[in-house]
């Protein structure tokens, strides 16, 4: 029989002691190295080998941390080569030694960034994860019917209509940051077909029947992701609004919470929030919206509508 386990709402010193430890240890091999090929080039002037190291540890830099996201990234990473490439080919010892310094110093802050940031994720994913500990089961076996867009899985059960211009993203296609959240993850429904964070988006987390869920704790966990959000810049001004007292179910109101914020990686205001309810077979589930801000009703008309079609699945 699975057993609830209830921790505390943050990690054991050890667990965080360990995770920075290691972020140190990366931080200094990586400068360590550094070191030793700027001084190899400044010692011996243009040497391919080392010339070569320079840059495929800044290509890697680059594509890690998704600076080359947007057409910006390319813009300056361009120019900046093709300078780079002058001093290289008019021998100018001095300034190419600088340029590849400036390469060094740049993939030295990218990948220690991105080291922090693959630690952050992973200790917020095992964070949420230990606050409900239970044994999951396998939500990956979802059914498409293309004439109707319907989305099944027997294994909850639940049927939903996907809105068209909508995509589905199967749990064991996502990785660490879009399974984060309390629960176990069922899967994305996402406004893009290649990326599952494309708004409009809904995150589907399921609770079996035998685990007690207070709606207190739900909410609790999806206002500390959202703060987690913050606390790794990707937006701010966060404010509360009012639930939603318009999506009834025989007079039953679900239980959910919603904030507004400025997305600073998509630069728009939007809207997130959830509903968590009981199916008909006492299982649960946590709807995760995240969505832009709808002028004249609470939801865009693609999450209202896919709300809308598991309405008969609520209890």
């Amino acid at each position: 029989m699975p057993i609830l386990i209830w921790h505390e709402s943050h990690l054991p010193l050890f667990y965080i002691l360990v995770l920075s430890t290691l972020t140190l240890i990366f931080g200094s091999i990586l400068f360590y190295a550094s070191i030793k090929v700027f001084e190899k080039i400044l010692t011996n002037g243009f040497h391919i080998l080392y010339e070569l190291i320079a840059f495929i540890a800044f290509s890697i830099a680059l594509v890690s941390s998704g600076f080359l996201d947007n057409r910006a990234g390319y813009v300056f990473l361009f120019i900046f080569l093709a300078i780079v490439g002058l001093f290289r080919f008019i021998q100018l010892k001095l300034q190419y030694a600088l340029g590849i310094l400036a390469i060094i110093l740049l993939t030295n802050g990218l990948l220690t960034f991105v080291v922090l940031q693959k630690m952050e994720i992973f200790s917020a994913y095992h964070l949420f994860k230990s606050q409900l500990q239970f044994t999951e089961v396998d939500l990956s076996g979802w059914e498409f019917k293309e004439e109707t867009k319907i989305l099944s899985n027997q294994s909850i059960p639940i049927e939903i209509k996907i809105p068209d211009g909508m995509f589905f993203y199967n749990p064991e296609d996502l990785g660490l940051k879009d399974k984060t959240g309390v629960g176990q993850i069922a899967g994305i429904i996402s406004a893009s077909d290649h990326d599952p964070n494309s708004y409009p988006l809904v995150r589907i987390f399921f609770f079996p029947v035998h685990i007690e869920v207070p709606e207190t704790l739900i909410r609790e966990e999806v206002w500390k992701y959202t703060q987690l959000l913050e606390s790794q810049g990707e937006i701010e001004e966060i404010n509360e609004i009012q639930p939603n007292r318009e999506w009834l179910f025989d007079s039953r109101i679900p239980y959910n919470a919603f904030w507004t914020f400025y997305d600073i990686i998509r630069p728009r205001y939007a809207k997130t929030g959830f509903y968590f309810f009981q199916l008909s077979n006492g299982n649960k589930l946590l709807i995760h919206i995240t969505e832009n801000l709808e002028k004249g009703s609470f939801h865009e008309s693609k999450i209202q509508s896919l709300l809308d079609s598991i309405e008969s699945k609520i209890k």
